[in-house]
C-alpha cells in the first residue's frame, strides 16, 4: 500500500522519516528499521553514504537503484553490510555515452550508521552485472551459496584495502 500526498504531505512526511531515522540511530536499532517507511531508493541512506564520501550514483530518478540490508557482521567490531546495485541507460555528455547501459554491483559496509565504504563487484563475462547471493556467517561475508576461496570477505576487524572477490582483486573504496 502506498501513499499519496501534495508538496506539504511530502515534506511532512520526509520530515517524519528522517526524524524515525535519527531516533532509530540513537536508540541503536539498525538503519533497516525504518527503511519501510521510506519511498527513498537508497532506503534513507542517503545522508550517510554522502556524508562518508560515496561515489557511486545516488539519483533514483536517474539510475534504477536497489539497495538490500544483508545483516550485521559480528565479533570485535559489528558492521552493517548492504548490497548495492544500479543500472542507468545513459545520454550523450554523460558517463554512459549514446545510450549504452551502465551497470554494477557493490558490497556497502557501515559502523554504527556511519559509511565507511564499498568494495565494487566486477560483472562476470557476458552478464550485464553480478549478482551474487550476499549472506553474513558470524564476521564473513559470504558470495555464493558456499563458502570458497574467493568468496569470502572477513570482517573481524578493520574492512581490509584489497580483498579477492569472485575471481578479482577488489580495493575498498568510496
Amino acid at each position: 500500500m502506498g501513499i499519496a500526498c501534495g508538496g506539504a504531505g511530502r515534506e511532512l512526511l520526509r520530515l517524519a522519516v528522517l526524524g524515525l531515522a535519527g531516533l532509530s540511530l540513537a536508540a541503536g536499532m539498525p538503519l533497516t528499521a525504518v527503511a519501510a517507511a521510506s519511498s527513498d531508493c537508497l532506503d534513507n541512506l542517503r545522508p550517510a553514504l554522502l556524508a562518508g564520501g560515496f561515489s557511486g550514483a545516488t539519483d533514483c530518478g536517474a539510475a534504477d537503484i536497489e539497495i538490500k540490508h544483508i545483516g550485521n557482521t559480528s565479533g570485535l567490531r559489528q558492521y552493517d553490510v548492504y548490497s548495492y546495485a544500479y543500472q542507468r541507460v545513459g545520454d550523450a555528455g554523460t558517463t554512459a555515452q549514446n545510450g549504452t547501459q551502465q551497470s554494477g554491483q557493490s558490497i556497502l559496509i557501515f559502523e554504527q550508521g556511519k559509511y565507511l565504504g564499498r568494495y565494487a563487484l566486477q560483472p562476470s563475462p557476458g552478464s550485464i552485472a553480478p549478482s551474487p547471493t550476499l549472506s553474513i556467517n558470524g564476521s564473513d561475508v559470504l558470495l555464493g551459496l558456499l563458502p570458497t576461496s574467493g568468496t569470502i570477505l572477513r570482517l573481524d576487524s578493520d574492512p581490509p584495502i584489497t580483498a579477492f572477490l569472485d575471481d578479482n582483486v577488489v580495493q575498498f573504496g568510496k
